[in-house]
């Protein structure tokens, strides 16, 4: 499974300190984003499943756009809300796309 991370903090938090700056970054309100293909090789015709999370702070809300642009090779079928999570201020959302 290939899997990518993202994480936009405010100002300069994760300027050195790998994971322990992501976490002092993510407890000063940054917003994380995972997404993951379920397969690492897709042939021609072949369906794909990407899945993205998002973790952000309890007063935002995350919009999903209504079709995402993956460019002419690739079509977006459908797309299901998996979960929304609510742990102390921190709130999350994960979305498959197929």
């Amino acid at each position: 499974m290939l899997v990518l991370a993202l994480v936009l903090a405010p100002s300069a938090a994760l300027a050195e300190g790998g994971a322990l700056a992501e976490e002092a970054a993510l407890a000063q309100g940054a917003t994380r984003i995972t997404a993951s293909l379920d397969a690492l090789e897709v042939g021609l015709g072949e369906h794909v499943v990407l899945m993205v999370s998002v973790e952000h702070l309890s007063g935002s809300s995350v919009v999903w756009p209504t079709h995402l642009a993956l460019g002419p090779s690739i079509e977006e079928r459908g797309r299901e809300v998996l979960a929304v999570s609510q742990t102390g201020e921190r709130q999350g959302s994960r979305v498959a796309f197929t």
